[in-house]
C-alpha cells in the first residue's frame, strides 16, 4: 500500500519511507506500507522484510541502512531465502484471492 506519508507509531514525531507490518492479533496477515516520497529501494527493503530477512551491517547492502553511493543489492544468502520462501507462499497458496 502506498500512502501520503508514514508516522513512526514508536515516535510520532517520526517519519518513516516504509515498513513491513503485521497485527499481533493477526500475524499471519502482513502488509508492506510505503510513503509515496519513499527512494526505490525502500520497496526492495520492505520486501526483503516480508521474505524473512532481518537487517544488514553491510554497507550498500538492500537491508542495511548505511550507503556509500555504490549499487545496492542483496547477497547471495538473501536471495536464496527471498526464494524459499516465495516458493512456500506459492505452494501454501496464502496469496490466493479470499
Amino acid at each position: 500500500m502506498v500512502v501520503a506519508s508514514l508516522r513512526d507509531v514508536d515516535d510520532p514525531r517520526r517519519f518513516r519511507m516504509g515498513v513491513h507490518w503485521r497485527r499481533r492479533a493477526t500475524p499471519e496477515r502482513r502488509f508492506v506500507i510505503l510513503a509515496a516520497n519513499a527512494r526505490p529501494t525502500v520497496l526492495a527493503h520492505e520486501l526483503g522484510h516480508f521474505f524473512g530477512l532481518g537487517h544488514s551491517g553491510v554497507d550498500d547492502n538492500v537491508m542495511s541502512y548505511a550507503r556509500t553511493g555504490a549499487p545496492v543489492s542483496f547477497d547471495a544468502a538473501q536471495i536464496a531465502k527471498i526464494r524459499s520462501a516465495a516458493r512456500g507462499y506459492a505452494s501454501s497458496k496464502a496469496f490466493e484471492p479470499a
